[in-house]
């Protein structure tokens, strides 16, 4: 019943399909979720049958971290291959995403890029914040050394840049795409939030954005639907994160049909 209810609101209170454009190649498209650890989703079989369960397309798992802007945090380094395989199974992609700082990138870039060959995923994912407030040259470092990788890159940082004025985004625009974070904690931004962020970053230069949906278990204060039922068209779209999802937002994300600019009219 539950379930049901779900998918009648999420059908009467979804944004218009308004904007018509083909997917963009090599980059995703449906539903994705962000992965830190590994283990903390279950076992491989356990997230296999999330992924089909909720109609995830793709994912993206978490490789270096950099806390506090100087120590790296290694993650799924040992024992991703069979979490790997059982995703590619479902025939979700794979994407791999760091937090790199002015301090880490090298570090961090070399490792993403380790990642990216080791587990032949379809590109690299950015998370810049503000550790790069005012560093436009470590910015252009940055970006340089992750396209030289070969890989595509996707940046993911903060859904409201007329409030990061200071972040270097010229030099983060030079991705292939954008990820918006639009959403708070405690939604208190407004429902016209998610609309406002992707037109800001699509006017900051990215030409592909893909905006990012909040998966906050009790945080959410009950209104993923709610949330989920104003955010604009685009090709693909992606949940943060998978361990803070409780199993009521998994049922709200699996009846959710998200509103695609391939299939716009």
């Amino acid at each position: 019943m539950l379930l049901h209810t779900m998918r009648r609101w999420l059908a009467a209170n979804s944004a218009p399909q308004i904007v018509t454009v083909a997917a963009a190649p090599g980059l995703p498209t449906g539903k994705g979720m962000f992965i830190s650890g590994l283990p903390a989703c279950g076992k491989p079989a356990d997230v296999a049958r999330r992924i089909r369960q909720a109609g995830i397309t793709w994912v993206a798992i978490l490789g270096p971290f950099t806390r506090r802007g100087r120590t790296i945090e290694y993650w799924n380094t040992k024992g991703a291959e069979p979490y790997l395989r059982a995703i590619r199974e479902t025939g979700a992609r794979i994407w791999v995403w760091g937090w790199p700082a002015p301090a880490t990138q090298v570090a961090v870039m070399r490792e993403l890029a380790r990642l990216a060959d080791a587990w032949q995923v379809d590109g690299i994912i950015l998370d810049v914040e503000h550790d790069y407030y005012g560093q436009p040259a470590a910015a252009r470092r940055l970006m340089d050394a992750a396209l030289a990788t070969g890989h595509i890159i996707m940046v993911t940082s903060y859904g409201a840049p007329w409030h990061h004025s200071i972040l270097p985004w010229a030099e983060l625009a030079r991705a292939a795409a954008g990820i918006p974070q639009a959403y708070g904690n405690d939604h208190r931004l407004g429902l016209d939030y998610p609309a406002k962020s992707v037109a800001a970053w699509r006017d900051l230069g990215f030409q592909v954005v893909i905006p990012a949906f909040p998966g906050y278990g009790k945080k959410a204060q009950g209104r993923l639907a709610e949330w989920l039922g104003v955010f604009p068209a685009a090709q693909a779209f992606i949940g943060w994160q998978w361990r803070h999802v409780d199993p009521r937002e998994w049922e709200i994300i699996a009846a959710w049909s998200p509103p695609s600019s391939e299939a716009s009219a």
